[in-house]
């Protein structure tokens, strides 16, 4: 990328890839959250908007927790049926894809009582895109985490998907797994100007820019078009420096900018 170059940059500011997370309150939160069921096992549920950062924060916080004690695994494939979600968790715990579900049951389960109980590892699953995952492996869900006589708890789940997850999983025909949710966190968008100015700021200077690329009307429009989703940020400012670069401009216009908007929007 040519215009990485030209403006000093070392990434692609915004970028997913990003190694370097903005601290904001509602990540805070979402940290402490986190270890808090590390301590005591249980069901988290991690929701917000399409591209707000979800996957990235979590990404950021599991690589300080320890490998000799967690076994953090995650899962993206979201959108088949049960029995092919099942052999998938089964390929992730490394154990032998049976045909049935039954099978499919005892074998993960025998592999998560042995990572708890014989290695002292406890397992750490993170289905993202749970919205995606079929209703009946909903209703199986609370039997499948129920281990000796449903007095102990073997491992960390994490449930993350979008802002209407939450609202799908409060449905009455899911209480059983609804009573085992300790954890809930909706991952906030920044609202005020102030603060969207300071994301931004931090964007750039993490990336290793050293001057001011956008103007206080680029940002005011950029907040607006975006609704502040990163996802989107990184779109319009990666197309934007490209035209800037080629233009040999220092900056990122209004001009350029709007027209970004304009084609993308």
């Amino acid at each position: 990328m040519k215009f990485l170059a030209h403006f000093g940059l070392k990434h692609l500011p915004f970028h997913k890839s990003n190694a370097i997370l903005w601290n904001n309150q509602s990540l805070d939160e979402l940290k402490v959250k986190f270890n808090s069921l590390l301590e005591l096992p249980g069901i988290g549920v991690l929701t917000g908007e399409f591209g707000l950062g979800k996957t990235m924060a979590l990404r950021e916080i599991v690589k300080n927790v320890n490998p000799h004690i967690y076994n953090v695994m995650y899962i993206a494939e979201t959108g088949f049926s049960r029995n092919e979600f099942y052999r998938i968790l089964a390929r992730k715990f490394e154990v032998d894809v049976a045909y049935r579900r039954s099978d499919l049951w005892r074998n993960i389960k025998e592999k998560i009582i042995d990572l708890k109980v014989n290695r002292k590892i406890l397992p750490v699953l993170i289905i993202d895109e749970a919205q995606s995952l079929p209703h009946d492996f909903f209703i199986d869900l609370s039997s499948f985490l129920n281990f000796n006589y449903d007095s102990e708890d073997m491992l960390v789940l994490w449930l993350v998907g979008d802002r209407q997850f939450l609202q799908k999983i409060k449905q009455s025909r899911y209480d059983s797994l609804k009573s085992r949710i300790r954890i809930c966190h909706e991952l906030k968008q920044i609202e005020g100007f102030e603060e969207f100015k300071s994301f931004i700021e931090f964007g750039f200077t993490e990336a290793g820019c050293t001057t001011k690329l956008l103007s206080d009307t680029g940002l005011n429009r950029l907040k607006d078009a975006t609704k502040s989703v990163p996802r989107k940020i990184s779109n319009v400012i990666a197309n934007c420096l490209e035209i800037a670069c080629v233009k040999n401009l220092s900056h990122i216009s209004d001009e350029i900018l709007e027209d970004v908007l304009s084609d993308m929007m």
